[in-house]
């Protein structure tokens, strides 16, 4: 690489959005508590559904930060490794480990349960092994988009092979089980694995926060954010409503309609809501170990305190339960901030 990494003007807007999305992801995870189990023609799953429609944004924002963070800038391999994939690495062994002896103090497990546990991690884990990933490419994905041509190429591919193509054979399949399987293995064995997943949305954060908008660009923006959701919403409902059970095909991350969704929030914060303060700059700090905690935090009012979303009417209780957990996640989180070590490779 033979670049040194430089430091970068504080970008304002992306601490509002980190925070913002924090509250959305615990507001995704109280809202699917039973979302799953909860009678698809009632009130409370419709309010479930609205609540999960309304937040499924939230991590695609996450890696569009991270994308465009990680590559504006030159960054050595020997950091790449040795800060940034090491720190993901710590984390998610010590918060797979501490995850898996809560669970084996509430339950006795067996020992193969236990590799399990620590393996797998927590439900809430998966983001870890995901962003590691992203951080492999990043040498990759920073030669691409020094070209805003072949950086436009990929998004186009993206678009196509990782976002409109999947979604349409998998809502194929709903309908005609025999042709959505044909197309679901012809687009498999195409296998653009590379611009497939979450590499779309960190090349898209990068090309996002270079790109000045025109009025109408950003209009038309917020009017699909706003028709993804529609889409999100009532699209969900009545798919489950066919299938008398919750069918969670379109809140996929990687489908064209949490693509407007995320599209636009990130377009929002970075138009019109980017002034920072000190307050907004401690919590955008505090939200990889906020985030690491929430978790503990809904399981504990859960299974220990029988406290979750079927407490109250959900439309109440999933905002109220967020708020809750979003206090007590970030005060851990900062209170953790405090150690040297900790803060700097486990939040």
């Amino acid at each position: 690489m033979g670049q040194t990494d430089i430091k970068l003007q504080r970008v304002e807007y992306f601490d509002a959005l980190r925070v913002f999305a924090s509250l959305a992801v615990m507001v995704l995870h109280l809202a699917a508590q039973h979302w799953a189990d909860t009678d698809v023609h009632g009130a409370a799953w419709g309010a479930f559904n609205a609540w999960n429609a309304a937040v499924r944004w939230c991590v695609p924002v996450f890696v569009m930060i991270s994308g465009a963070l990680f590559l504006e800038r030159p960054v050595s391999l020997n950091k790449l490794y040795g800060r940034h994939v090491l720190r993901i690495a710590v984390a998610f062994v010590f918060w797979s480990g501490l995850y898996a002896y809560v669970s084996a103090r509430r339950s006795p497990l067996e020992r193969w349960q236990v590799v399990y546990e620590l393996v797998r991690g927590h439900y809430h884990l998966w983001f870890l092994y995901m962003i590691a990933g992203l951080y492999l490419l990043v040498p990759l994905l920073q030669a691409l988009v020094a070209s805003e041509r072949l950086g436009r190429y990929f998004l186009l591919l993206a678009l196509l092979f990782g976002f409109a193509l999947p979604e349409l054979t998998a809502l194929t399949a709903q309908f005609t089980v025999h042709l959505g399987a044909d197309l679901q293995t012809a687009l498999q064995t195409v296998d653009l694995r590379f611009v497939m997943g979450f590499s779309g949305y960190f090349v898209l954060g990068c090309a996002l926060n270079r790109r000045t908008l025109r009025p109408r660009e950003e209009l038309a923006i917020y009017a699909l954010g706003l028709l993804g959701f529609a889409v999100t919403l009532w699209g969900t409902q009545a798919l489950s409503l066919r299938a008398n059970a919750a069918n969670g095909l379109l809140y996929g991350y990687c489908t064209v309609n949490v693509l407007a969704e995320a599209v636009a929030v990130f377009t929002l914060f970075k138009q019109r809501l980017n002034r920072g303060s000190r307050l907004l700059r401690a919590l955008s700090g505090a939200s990889f170990g906020a985030y690491l905690v929430h978790a503990l935090v809904i399981d504990t009012l859960q299974l220990r305190f029988g406290i979750d979303t079927l407490s109250l009417p959900p439309l109440l209780s999933v905002p109220l339960l967020a708020a809750f957990t979003f206090v007590c996640a970030y005060a851990a989180a900062l209170l953790l901030r405090k150690l040297p070590l900790v803060r700097e490779y486990l939040v």
